[in-house]
């Protein structure tokens, strides 16, 4: 067996269905801080290592895979945008007890716990098994393409 264990998804910073501009931009930070480091990967890179684990299991059965591209925290994330897009994130303020009513608490949950806790991710284990692996900063300037629709 192989665990792929994907953390924070940079989707989160887009994704309609994630309540961007209240959830990311808003209400994790207020949380969890703005300055905490946040290990992030791409959806399509979960994608690809998970596809390369079932292509190559001998360099990954029994192992237990927690998944980053990059470490940077909500701040640093914001001014990526910024330094790509021209402009900040959208951002929406909302109370927690609000946005817990529309979600529920897991999220804010996890971003509570992740104002103390310690992860011990290094993203060149994601890197190893996919060197393409984006960074935020690549990811930002994917959203901008034509094909994202952006």
């Amino acid at each position: 067996m192989t665990v792929l264990r994907p953390m924070a998804f940079m989707e989160l910073m887009t994704h309609k269905d994630f309540f961007p501009a209240v959830s990311t931009w808003h209400v994790m930070p207020k949380l969890m801080g703005e300055d905490r480091p946040v290990a992030w990967l791409a959806v399509e890179d979960l994608g690809a290592i998970a596809a390369r684990a079932f292509a190559e299991p001998e360099r990954v059965v029994g192992a237990e895979l927690k998944l980053a591209a990059d470490l940077r925290s909500i701040g640093q994330c914001r001014e990526l945008w910024r330094v790509k897009t021209g402009r900040a994130p959208g951002s929406f303020p909302m109370p927690t007890w609000m946005f817990e009513r529309i979600a529920g608490s897991d999220l804010t949950t996890m971003w509570r716990w992740l104002r103390t806790a310690h992860l011990d991710v290094d993203p060149q284990v994601t890197r190893e098994l996919l060197p393409t692996a984006l960074n935020v900063g690549d990811w930002i300037n994917r959203q901008r393409s034509p094909a994202a629709g952006y």
